[in-house]
């Protein structure tokens, strides 16, 4: 190459396409699926943005597709260190959640888990390793500036902010997109990564004068109003020369999706007749399996009379420890009596209990009264 020429290979060094390369491979290399440059369209503003990197792992469990996904903003700087300003963390601070954890699920089993039971604890905790590296900040970051790295004097804090704001609305966006066209049962894991080709500096606050730590790596948790919501989500802040010794934590963390996944679809069973948001999931699946035989038994020992009824409906009995079956327009007791009895009906409402909700309890007829 001449030397003229070398000029060009130069100048493409000083910007960061060459790191998005970088990354890029080192990606590929551990086995992630790539995706460069993808666009979004910003909330606000209304306009094209670009994230850098999008990558991602998928395996295939139980017929559900398992994701976990990494969107990676790449900055580089020659003059400046990126320097985040640190204290100690309150971990009773009510107001701020230190180990938000990003999912999303399409799954009807994982999608209840996720969105209304408290999974994340045993998430988190599954993994001391994770937990220690990924999942728990060690400090309280509650500002950033870029400092001028012979004079020491503060910039800005642009290219900072926008690596984390360029990523947290492009997750929104990614997830937004999946509500509308993922059809295959899934459940995706996002994380967020800032990468900076520049010296990364952590200034401790404290009671003593603020002391300066170089470091490879760092986690804060950011808050931000996005699409009129509050988003809170865990952005990992990782020097360039450094990211492919981290890379091995993410390639843990999807073995931690997998396993994980099937914790969540476990959970569901547990207790799952004392919980009417885990009965009515499958109340209908329930109700197609037995309504023929509830309907055609009823018609066969009513002597008068219309036989119909909409569905039957399942609640837990918590004095008698069991579940308790009651069908619409049944409220007669000597109907309810030979539903009780009825050995032909109770063995198939068993079997059925155990497919649906892996229930094999006692259970039980009862007057559905109509007022």
């Amino acid at each position: 190459m001449s030397k003229n020429d070398q000029k060009f290979i130069d100048g493409i060094k000083s910007t960061g396409f060459e790191l998005e390369f970088i990354i890029s491979k080192s990606l590929t290399e551990n086995g992630w699926t790539v995706i460069n440059n993808k666009y979004y369209i910003d909330d606000v503003q209304g306009s094209a943005r670009e994230i850098d990197i999008l990558a991602y792992k998928a395996s295939l469990q139980n017929d559900i597709q398992i994701y976990t996904v990494l969107i990676i903003s790449c900055k580089k700087n020659s003059s400046n260190s990126w320097a985040l300003l640190a204290k100690e963390k309150n971990n009773d601070d009510p107001n701020i959640d230190w180990n938000p954890i990003t999912m999303w699920a399409n799954q009807k089993i994982l999608k209840l888990i996720v969105e209304n039971f408290d999974w994340k604890q045993n998430y988190i905790s599954a993994s001391v390793d994770l937990n220690n590296k990924l999942f728990s900040p060690q400090k309280h970051i509650f500002a950033f500036q870029e400092l001028n790295n012979k004079k020491g004097t503060p910039q800005n804090d642009k290219a900072i902010f926008k690596s984390i704001i360029s990523s947290m609305k492009s997750q929104d966006y990614e997830i937004g997109s999946l509500n509308k066209r993922k059809k295959q049962d899934s459940i995706y894991n996002f994380n967020l990564i800032s990468v900076v080709d520049a010296p990364l500096l952590r200034i401790n606050y404290g009671d003593d004068d603020p002391t300066v730590e170089r470091i490879y790596s760092d986690i804060y948790v950011g808050s931000y109003i996005i699409n009129r919501k509050e988003k809170v989500s865990r952005v990992h802040f990782i020097t360039a020369e450094n990211f492919a010794s981290y890379l091995t934590i993410y390639n843990d963390l999807h073995s931690h999706n997998i396993e994980q996944t099937s914790v969540m679809l476990e959970s569901y069973y547990i207790g799952c007749m004392e919980d009417k948001r885990k009965v009515d999931l499958f109340i209908k699946d329930f109700n197609q399996k037995l309504k023929l035989d509830i309907y055609w038994f009823i018609k066969s020992i009513r002597t008068e009379g219309e036989t119909e009824f909409s569905n039957i409906t399942i609640r837990w009995d918590s004095e008698k420890s069991c579940a308790s079956l009651s069908v619409d327009g049944v409220w007669d007791e000597m109907e309810i009596n030979m539903l009780n009895t009825n050995n032909e009906i109770k063995v198939k409402i068993a079997a059925i209990l155990n497919s649906i909700y892996r229930y094999s309890g006692d259970f039980y007829f009862e007057s559905n009264v109509p007022f």
